[in-house]
This record gives C-alpha cells, structure tokens and sequence, in this order.
C-alpha cells in the first residue's frame, strides 16, 4: 500500500478505471503492471477499496472528476495545482464564503451553503433536506454534486455504506493546502499540472494534453509549459512512440 501511495505522491495522477482516450494510468495498471503486486485478478478490487478508505482517512490523496469527465485520484500536489486555477477568490486573496450568483443556479448555490455549514455532509442528508424523494430530482442533486466537485467548490472525503458519499466545502478540507493554494502563480499551476499528467502517463501527446486541459489553460500556456519542460530536461520526446501522428512526451528518465 505504502508503494502504491509513492506513486501517487511522485506522479500526481491515477485514474480509478482505465480510458482508452488517455495514456495516463488507472489504478489498476499501477497495481499490476507497474508495481507488480503479486495480487490475483478477483483481489485487485477489495486492494482499491482499502487504498481509497486509507486515503480518505488520512487525506492522502483527492477523489477528483475535474480532467476530461474522468474519475481519478490526484495527489495533493496536483490537487493544489488545479484548485488554484479555479478557487474563487476575494480581493484580499482569501477564498469566497458564496459561490458566485452570476456563474451558480439558485440550486447549486442552496447545496453549497448547506454544505459549507456542516463539518462533513452525507449525500443522504442532502436528498432528505432538499426532498429529493424521485428519481429525476435525485439526478439533478447528483448532476449539482458532479459541477460543484468538478469546479473545485467540494470536495469527496470518503464514502459510507448507509449514507452515501461524504462532502465537504473544497476551501475547509485542509487549512495548509488552501493557504498553499493562495500563493500559487497560475503558470506554477499549469506547469505542475501539465508535468504530472506526462509522468503519470507511458507518452502522451501535446494535443492530448490541450484536450484533457481544455478547460483549465489555454493551448498556448500549455505549449510554453511543454517547451520549458524540454528545455529544463525534464521531459522528452520518446523516440518510437508516436500517438495520432504527433511524438508522444514522456517524463526525463534519470
């Protein structure tokens, strides 16, 4: 376990379930390809479970949707990279209590404030505070769920049989990691960002990268990043693997 948790501390990146769109690895592939854990198939899984219990315990690592739609676990570096493109922020440089009127529905922004006022908040306390007693109103407190984590206003801290999914307000999960977050430049970010997602990966292209970041940088802070990586000798074109007609990017190997 404590392996699988260096990975993710050295990569930044590991996606729960693979996806044939993106090299980066999944959970599974460190498991057995990379670390080569002796494990048989039918235990792989209940290893995953124990991994992200431990990891919602001792905040090893965030559950995170926000790269691309995909479910994956970010370390608290990369974490910290990304958050602080999106945080929204006061002029005196601290986080917003409300989220914004002008960019949240009235619904997102009630699910917020009834978060950001318990310590942690069970999925079922939200279906039975705002009577989502139907399918289709249980979908939609899903779907809000879903945007608020993906913007980085919510965190997942762990899940729980009988209660569902457990959240907490993204600025309150860790008080060093938010003031961390704070005095990151935007090009420190991308350039973290950009680094971790070419390690966590066996090569990746540059138009891969534009398309995972396409909401997050612009393609041109991403082709800086990537020239200053090269230059720094801390990446490096692969010399056989290309991937949809462009050289795929790989991490420096030492």
């Amino acid at each position: 376990m404590k392996n699988l948790f260096n990975y993710l501390e050295s990569n930044g990146i590991i996606l729960v379930k693979h996806n044939s769109k993106y090299p980066i690895l999944s959970l599974e592939q460190v498991i057995l390809d990379h670390l080569k854990y002796q494990l048989p198939k039918n235990e792989v899984n209940l290893f995953i479970k124990k991994f992200l219990e431990e990891m919602y315990k001792n905040k090893y690592g965030i559950e995170h949707n926000g790269l691309g739609n995909l479910r994956c676990i970010l370390s608290r570096n990369m974490f910290a990279s990304l958050y602080s493109l999106k945080i929204q922020k006061t002029q005196n440089n601290k986080p917003l209590k409300k989220l914004p009127k002008n960019l949240y529905s009235k619904f997102e922004i009630e699910v917020y404030d009834f978060i950001s006022k318990q310590k942690i908040t069970p999925q079922k306390y939200l279906q039975y505070f705002f009577q989502t007693q139907t399918s289709k109103s249980r979908k939609e407190l899903e779907k809000i769920l879903k945007r608020l984590q993906r913007d980085f206003c919510i965190v997942k801290v762990g899940q729980d049989k009988k209660l569902g999914q457990l959240w907490k307000i993204a600025c309150k999960y860790d008080g060093r990691l938010t003031k961390k977050i704070l005095k990151l430049s935007r090009k420190e970010a991308i350039k973290n960002i950009v680094f971790y997602i070419i390690k966590s990966s066996n090569g990746i292209s540059r138009p891969q990268i534009k398309k995972l970041l396409k909401n997050i940088a612009t393609g041109d802070e991403i082709d800086l990043v990537v020239t200053s990586l090269i230059l720094n000798n801390q990446v490096e074109f692969h010399k056989t693997l290309v991937v949809n007609g462009k050289k795929a990017l790989i991490a420096q190997q030492k």
